[in-house]
């Protein structure tokens, strides 16, 4: 199918070699985690014999989960990695091989531009850009960006179809739009959302010709396509943009929104790990004096639970304006490494102090099972 001459062949691109390395390794490391959860109860258990190991027990379903759920993005993007849908435009056909991921199946087929009744021309938004653009040593490169789609609609066996070609932040879309005027097919606009669309709702979108605006290709996309957005605003009888609105602003916009809610955010972890984990210390060392005073045991995990769930509480509390889901796991790596480093220094103060921290440790291991009651209970603070 492809051994005809063309005249630009586009091809979905592999995640960048960095990115997919980085991604690849946390997800082996999740996994790890995920079988120590599994293992690492039972096997304490049968190691040291002390009761309160059996509270690692319940890490065991968690750990499964973990394990269910990376193996599945793992799975998920070797398949993305492997499946790159591919055009290709000749002087007088387009030549595809899609494929399909939610049902892994693939489609090739070649599309005359005699069959081709015209090409609608928008815009979609990569969520990922960062991890399929090259870049140099600390370039900054956004997250996200909008980038150029082509739909192009089609008679086949006396049916309409649509052939959606995304692109991405280059030229390439230049030498199709040039083509396909070149062999005189129509060419429209939209700004409407068509990409993130249900098949058969962008599919009656586009071949009823709803709000779509014909232009003529001029050289160069990137510059085109803030007048053009501007003109088809402007032209829509139900919506009305200011003068000084394009595209390119409502996209610096939503980026500069996007990076004023991490700061945001940031200040507001900032607050509370300032608060929250000196005071996570210097409970550790109250355990200890109250250990060595024989006031508690010194054997088990309830004390570092109690500290821990006050600690949790008052994380969730300082950060209660800006209060999200991600938190609670974000507590439990952040309280777990300093209980970690906390516990490689108390084996110097003896062995009450060592058995009171490696307690402590162990349950910020296993207060993720429980970390949701104090995030629960902040959140209904706040909505009282």
């Amino acid at each position: 199918m492809y051994n005809e001459s063309y005249i630009h062949e586009h091809k979905q691109r592999q995640m960048e070699p960095f990115w997919w390395v980085t991604a690849f390794l946390f997800s082996t490391l999740g996994l790890l985690l995920g079988l120590t959860f599994i293992i690492g109860g039972p096997v304490l258990f049968a190691v040291y014999m002390k009761t309160w190991l059996l509270l690692f027990i319940l890490l065991i379903p968690l750990g499964i989960w973990i394990c269910i759920a990376l193996t599945r993005v793992l799975k998920r993007m070797v398949w993305r990695n492997r499946h790159l849908s591919s055009y290709r435009l000749g002087r007088n056909q387009i030549t595809y091989h899609t494929w399909n991921e939610d049902n892994k199946t693939d489609s090739e087929g070649t599309i005359s531009f005699n069959h081709i009744q015209y090409v609608v021309a928008s815009i979609y938004l990569i969520k990922d850009n960062h991890a399929y653009t090259k870049s140099r040593i600390a370039e900054q490169v956004p997250r996200m960006a909008l980038a150029p789609v082509l739909y192009i609609v089609y008679e086949k066996n006396g049916q309409q179809q649509i052939l959606t070609v995304p692109f991405y932040m280059d030229t390439a879309i230049n030498t199709w739009l040039q083509g396909l005027k070149e062999n005189q097919i129509p060419l429209l606009f939209s700004s409407l959302n068509l990409y993130d669309m249900e098949d058969e709702e962008r599919f009656q979108s586009i071949v009823k010709g709803e709000k779509q605006l014909p232009f003529t290709f001029e050289g160069d996309w990137l510059k085109q396509a803030a007048s053009l957005n501007k003109e088809w605003f402007s032209q829509m009888e139900d919506t009305t943009l200011p003068e000084e609105d394009n595209s390119d602003e409502e996209y610096q916009e939503m980026m500069r929104k996007e990076q004023e809610t991490k700061k945001v955010h940031f200040r507001a972890w900032l607050r509370a790990a300032t608060r929250v984990y000196p005071l996570l210390i210097i409970g550790s060392y109250i355990s200890i004096y109250l250990g060595e005073s024989h006031i508690i045991s010194d054997d088990g995990v309830l004390p570092g639970l109690i500290l821990l769930i006050i600690s949790a509480y008052l994380y969730f509390h300082f950060q209660r304006g800006h209060l999200r889901k991600s938190l609670m796991p974000r507590f439990w790596v952040e309280s777990f490494i300093i209980c970690l480093i906390h516990s490689m220094f108390a084996e110097k103060y003896g062995t009450i102090a060592e058995e009171i921290t490696t307690g402590i440790l162990g349950a910020s291991i296993i207060i993720i099972v429980i970390v949701w009651i104090p995030y629960l209970f902040v959140a209904r603070l706040r909505k009282a």
